[in-house]
Order: C-alpha cells, then structure tokens, then sequence
C-alpha cells in the first residue's frame, strides 16, 4: 500500500511540474517566473556580455554571483533563455538522485522511504518553480546534498571534498553559509589533529573568494540592492519566533514519528538540563514578542503561516500570541532533536541563525531545503523511524498542502496583476 501511495505521489509531482513548466501554477508565475525576467536573467546576461568586475558590482539580484556566472558562460556560448531552463531542470534532476542516494545508500532508508522523501521534493511547488525558471535556489541545496552524500559515505567518507562542496554553496546563495559551518563542526571534531588542520585549511581556502566579494561589495548584497529590505532585522524577537513558524511546518512528521514511536525518549530528554536551559531562553524570546508586536510588520513575506494569519484577519496581538507559543513549542522540540547528535544536528541551530539578521523570510526559501534537512540529513531516530512507517507520506502531503494554499492565495494576486497590466 506505501508503494502505491509513493508512486501515486510521483505521478502528481511529476504533472505538477509539467504545469509549472507551462505557466498553470499561479504562485510560480508570480514569483518566481516575474522573478527570472527582473532579477535572475538580467543578471546572466551582465556576466554573458559585461567585463567580470564591472558585471560583479551591480547586477539586480541579492544571491551571491556563482549562478550567474554559470548561465552567463551559457549565454555567452550561444545559449538561449530555453538552454538555461533546461540546465536549471538539469540540476533539479541531479538534485532528486542525490536525496535518494543520501537517504537510501548513506542512511539505509528502505527504497520506499527514500522515494517518499524524492517525491516530497519534485511535488514542493518552490522546486517545481526555481527549476522551470532558472532560479538560485537548486544549485545550492544540490551541493549541500551532495556534500552530505560524501561525508556520510558508508565505507569511504570524504569529510574534505565535501566541505568544500559545500562552501561552493555558499558561493551561490549566502545564507547557505550553515552548510559549511555545520560540516567542520560535525567532520572537524573529535578525529584527529591532522583532520582538524586539513578540514580548516579546507575551510579557509574555499572562503577567500566570499571574503573578497563582501570587502568588494562593501556588504554581502551588491551594492544596487543594498539596503533595508535585505539585510535590517527588526530583532531576533521577532525573526526567532517567525523562523521558527516557518520551521515548524516541516517538523510535523518527525513530531508524529516521536509521539507514534518515541514518547520515552522524548520525557527522559526532556528532563536534561540542557534541554531545560533551551526551553528558558526560549520562554524569554517568547516574553519578548508579546512586546514587540510593532515589530511585526517589518517582516517580508514571513512563510505561509504569518501569510494565513494576516489573510484571515488575526490581531497583531493574536498573531504575537500564536508566535510565542510556537517559539517556545517548535523551539523546543528542535532543541530535543538537536540534543540527540549535538554535532550532527547543529546544522538545525545554524539554519536559524543564518536568517536572523534578515527580516526577508519567504517559504521557498525553507523548502525543499527542510524535507531534505529532516528527513535524510538529520541523524535522529525520528528520521529512521518514519522511513519506516506511514509517516514518511506526511512530507509529500505538505508540499501538496503548500500546493493548494499557493493556488488559493496567488491566483486571484495573478490575475489581478495580469489585467493591470493589460491596462
């Protein structure tokens, strides 16, 4: 029966995506294919037709250039808008072994778990959209997949390779600068010396280019796009809380899998002092948002929970309740999975601490960053258990929910904004 179910899910993503690519999802046609004629191929043909350092200092989108350049070498060569989408697809198929690879090769998952987890990925409407309109966001979270299929390589391990895929990542997307720091912590520690040396010569190395582009651009954006609306958080009162929303979102299957499978371990975990200390930084944050509730509304986007929040008309006070509480609630449960494998399982700690100083927090990009990130990355036992089980199918059927709520927001804003230009 779970094989049918997987298949079935298959079949939905793979239709889904054949729509996104012919312009039927309304949320990717207003995101993420306005995105690609504004920002995205604009800033390929610079580096298709601008000297490098002149095509470096201004081209109209915050990632970092890595992207760019490679479609601007496309361009250069010939290519045509069509060969960047069909590099882009390219690498969302790459994308899609690897995330098989990693949970079925490295972490064991049986092979119906593994493609569960694939088809969570092709339904995410945020994949389905960055592949068909040559966005950033597949390039990266490829390298970091594939720096976690070498680094957890049952007989041959290669911690260094991998660390330097994933500073790669770094180069193209800036927050993605968790993916380095969690592997040196995770790869660094507690093997040796000469490892420790290697892995931060590694380090080092790979992130001289990044220093570069921040003392060149005198900022981590470039310098057209520097400003409030990048890099100005209203306060980790406010952004903590609002992360932790969005995060929480994708921690329902492994909560399902603790309470289905793990009630004991969570109790005995949760009398730690470690865990106890987390909870009361996290009651604080909590305390500090019933504060700030001005605060609120200096964040963009904020993931499809603020976004349904407002669309239904909760009060701010409300809305500043419902954050505290999933600060605490989400917040705590993340710290009980961190506990488990505190080095293996920083990388959550350090997701969160990459956009804090952001108040530009959008669902894609969490997705399909989080499935991935719970369900094959994280070495908790509620990631081999759902593997295992039914529970598995609950990352498909978010991204199918995710789905739906982008076709009941972003249809009437599309057609809105189609007959205002047709004016």
């Amino acid at each position: 029966m779970l094989a049918w179910s997987v298949g079935a899910l298959f079949a939905i993503g793979l239709g889904l995506w054949i729509a996104s690519a012919y312009g039927l999802d309304p949320g990717n046609v207003l995101a993420q294919r306005y995105d690609f004629v504004l920002s995205h191929l604009p800033s390929s043909r610079r580096f298709a037709e601008l000297p490098f350092l002149e095509a470096l200092s201004g081209y109209p989108a915050a990632p970092f250039p890595l992207f760019y350049m490679i479609l601007g070498a496309l361009l250069a060569l010939g290519g045509t808008v069509l060969t960047l989408q069909i590099v882009s697809v390219g690498i969302g198929l790459a994308l899609l072994w690897l995330v098989y690879v990693q949970a079925r090769t490295n972490r064991g998952f049986p092979a119906v778990g593994a493609a569960a987890l694939v088809a969570a990925v092709l339904i995410s409407p945020y994949f389905r959209g960055t592949t068909v309109y040559a966005n950033t966001d597949p390039l990266p979270l490829a390298l970091l997949v594939a720096a976690f299929v070498l680094a957890d390589r049952p007989r041959e391990p290669r911690p260094a390779l991998a660390l330097a895929l994933a500073c790669v990542a770094v180069w193209a997307r800036q927050f993605y600068v968790f993916a380095p720091t969690a592997l040196f912590l995770r790869e660094a520690f507690g093997a040796g010396g000469a490892r420790f040396l290697r892995l931060l010569l590694v380090g080092a190395a790979m992130a001289v280019p990044v220093v570069a582009l921040v003392l060149y651009w005198g900022g981590p954006t470039p310098p057209t796009l520097a400003g409030p609306g990048h890099v100005a958080a209203a306060g980790p009162a406010t952004t903590v809380p609002v992360l932790l929303s969005i995060i929480g979102f994708y921690a329902l299957p492994s909560a399902v899998a603790t309470l289905r499978f793990h009630r004991r371990e969570f109790l005995a975990a949760a009398r730690r002092p470690a865990f106890l200390a987390s909870m009361a930084c996290l009651a604080a944050i909590g305390v500090a948002v019933g504060l700030g509730l001005a605060e609120l509304g200096a964040i963009g986007g904020g993931g499809a929970a603020m976004v349904g929040l407002e669309r239904f008309g909760v009060p701010a006070g409300v809305r500043a309740g419902i954050l505290a509480a999933a600060c605490v609630g989400v917040g705590g449960y993340l710290a009980y999975l961190l506990l488990q494998a505190p080095r293996a399982n920083a990388i959550l700690l350090l997701t969160v601490l990459a956009f804090v100083p952001t108040t530009v927090l959008y669902q894609r990009y969490f997705d399909p960053l989080l499935p991935v990130l719970f369900g094959c990355l994280l070495r908790t036992r509620e990631s081999e258990s759902a593997a295992r089980s039914w529970v598995i199918l609950l990352y498909p059927a978010i991204e199918l929910a995710l789905t739906v709520m982008g076709y009941i927001h972003c249809g009437p804003l599309l057609a809105a904004r189609l007959a205002a230009e047709q004016q």
